[in-house]
């Protein structure tokens, strides 16, 4: 199944990346396999990170893992959300050596991608949807003092801009998701532990940092189990919409699930309260599966150590990022291996850099 392309990136105050997910070349079966793993040589350890984020480790971390040299310390791993089902010709059969953001007085910086995979909801859509992995909370990585050659290291490119004017915003989404009970006792599907069938009321704070327009995407998906139909009331802010219905529960089903995307015009306040009311009669229980807001947010990482963000399917040539230093750089990453440095201009505190145009494109789903 095709699905379409979106390009990522991420910002830190100090270093900022362009980061798009590209997907893996196809090798022919002669050259996939290995002669032998890389973990069968030297001193590794592994090491797990539970969210998307820009890490550190430390040389006095490096040193206490039992590394001698923490200048010469690689980073190895896929560096995917989930790791492929089907198509596994078109990985590595190893672990794949992951450049790293910065090396500085023997402590190192990488980037995780965490353990939720983002795609756009259609090929006709700025709006996307995750995929959360079923089996893990935490990506892992290995580490190992590389003592046969040096460790990778990034290149410089540069983008022409172009004379068109600078992308100052980005499609951005929040998510609210707790991956915590089964319904079923079984299966891939996890839902928030708390139950409506006490309580039938909840308030979810959702954060919507550098908000730049009032038009926003909000996502409800929730499941209910009961004799009998029940509706579910949205509130967001002081914003009511239409209730979702939720039929009575069919023989053998265990869980009715609901699935329904409101607009909302939103005021331009970083969070907002969004309100969920089960209206049920006793017996019928009911969980939230995930609250996910689409909105437009400003280039801008003022005040934040770290932004992730994509231009979807924009058709630009340059970028304008506000609230650079003189330490900001931006990398752009196509694959854990073909990390990249993009040559970018700093004036009044406003970074410009050229990138790739990113027009929709088709490309093989890793999951």
């Amino acid at each position: 199944m095709k699905q379409s392309a979106i390009i990522r990136y991420i910002l830190v105050a100090t270093i900022s990346m362009l980061l798009p997910l590209a997907s893996w070349g196809q090798s022919s079966p002669a050259s996939r396999y290995a002669d032998h793993s890389k973990l069968a040589d030297g001193r590794w350890v592994k090491i797990r990170v539970g969210s998307e984020g820009v890490y550190q480790l430390t040389k006095s971390r490096l040193q206490s893992m039992g590394f001698s040299n923490p200048d010469r310390v690689s980073l190895y791993g896929y560096n995917m959300p989930l790791l492929p089902e089907t198509k596994l010709e078109d990985m590595s059969d190893d672990l794949t050596e992951i450049p790293l953001l910065r090396r500085s007085d023997g402590s190192l910086l990488f980037y995780s991608l965490g353990t939720t995979k983002w795609q756009f909801v259609s090929r006709f859509s700025s709006d996307y949807t995750r995929i959360n992995n079923p089996y893990s909370n935490y990506i892992y990585y290995f580490i190992t003092e590389n003592t046969d050659g040096s460790p990778a290291e990034l290149t410089t490119t540069t983008f022409d801009g172009g004379t068109d004017a600078a992308t100052t915003t980005f499609r951005e989404h929040s998510l609210i998701e707790s991956d915590e009970i089964s319904m079923l006792h079984s299966g891939r599907n996890f839902y928030e532990s708390y139950d409506y069938a006490g309580t039938n009321r909840r308030t979810y704070t959702l954060q919507t940092p550098g908000i730049a327009e009032q038009r926003v995407s909000l996502r409800v998906c929730f499941v209910a189990a009961g004799p009998t139909s029940s509706t579910l009331s949205v509130t967001a802010d002081d914003t009511t919409f239409t209730n979702i219905s939720l039929r009575a529960l069919g023989e053998y089903e265990y869980g009715v699930a609901a699935d329904r995307t409101f607009i909302w015009n939103k005021s331009l306040t970083e969070k907002s309260d969004i309100t969920l009311t089960l209206n049920r009669n006793s017996g019928t229980s009911g969980h939230l599966d995930f609250l996910l807001a689409s909105y437009t947010r400003r280039l801008d990482i003022s005040g934040t150590n770290h932004l992730a963000f994509h231009l979807g399917r924009t058709a630009t040539k340059k970028i304008a990022l506000s609230g650079a230093t003189e330490q900001t750089r931006i990398l752009r990453v196509t694959s854990p291996q073909t990390t990249c440095e993009v040559a970018a201009t700093l004036s009044d505190g406003t970074l410009t850099a050229g990138v790739p145009q990113t027009t929709a494109i088709d490309r093989k789903s890793v999951v």
